[in-house]
């Protein structure tokens, strides 16, 4: 149920379909502390499904195995597609990710950087929505039902 209400809030913010209940709050003299990362997983060239292992904790967040698997596997798509051929990736290769970039870091480090890094910003903003009251409208609830059903029919499709 958590997860759900976190992926809810996250697609909403991203659909622009909510509507807040109370005024925005005025800025702070500084910016709250990034949430911080407690846990670092070590991701395999191929996690199972979410079995409740908790990968990374953000803040008091903890963040599955499933969850922190669909950020990495994401960003190592887009990172593959944007810069494989240029970087000489064999995409057959399946230890491409072990391949050191110019700075000697693998990309599956840079890869797990920036899966964290998305992670943080999104549990960020799902705090700053809570705080901030701010719901689904009927339409926004409709848009992510509609959204929900299409992702679970593509995974029936792909025995998920």
């Amino acid at each position: 149920m958590k997860r759900r209400l976190f992926f809810v809030l996250a697609l909403c913010l991203l659909l622009g379909a909510c509507d807040s209940n109370t005024p925005a709050p005025s800025p702070s003299p500084s910016p709250p502390p990034s949430p911080s990362v407690t846990a670092t997983p070590s991701p395999s060239a191929s996690p199972l499904p979410d079995d409740g292992q908790i990968a990374i904790q953000i803040g008091l967040e903890p963040i599955s195995l499933a969850e922190y698997s669909y950020y990495y596997y994401m960003l190592r798509t887009t990172f593959y597609y944007q810069f494989g051929s240029q970087l000489g990736l064999d995409p057959n290769d399946p230890a491409w990710e072990d391949k050191a970039a110019a700075d000697g870091t693998t990309y599956r480090k840079l890869i797990h950087e920036q899966a964290k890094t998305a992670i943080q910003r999104t549990v960020a903003l799902a705090t700053e929505a809570t705080r901030a009251d701010v719901a689904l409208n009927e339409e926004g609830r409709e848009r992510v039902a509609q959204e929900m059903a299409r992702y679970e029919q593509n995974a029936a499709a792909q025995s998920m």
